[in-house]
């Protein structure tokens, strides 16, 4: 049972590369055509119209494991530890 589990992912993943594959051909068979018909400036329209995602990073909040800073007071800390 196992193996045929393995059996079918890689079948999932062979399909999936394969589809990708022909995709790109396509579209770089189209992108030749249009270079042919229409020289440069079609391409380089085609190339402006293609989607680029630009997703924003939020600041990262500061880790208070590893954070420098003392957060008690040196009296609460003199206090807890007994000196004084």
């Amino acid at each position: 049972q196992k193996l045929a589990a393995e059996v079918s992912a890689a079948k999932k993943e062979r399909d999936f590369y394969l589809n990708k594959v022909d995709q790109a051909r396509v579209i770089s068979e189209i992108e030749k055509r249009k270079k042919d018909a229409g020289g440069a400036d079609m391409l380089r329209s085609i190339e402006e119209k293609r989607t680029v995602r630009n997703f924003p990073q939020s600041q990262a909040r500061p880790d208070p494991v590893t954070d420098k800073k003392q957060r008690l007071s040196r009296s609460v800390l003199n206090f807890i530890g007994g000196k004084k």
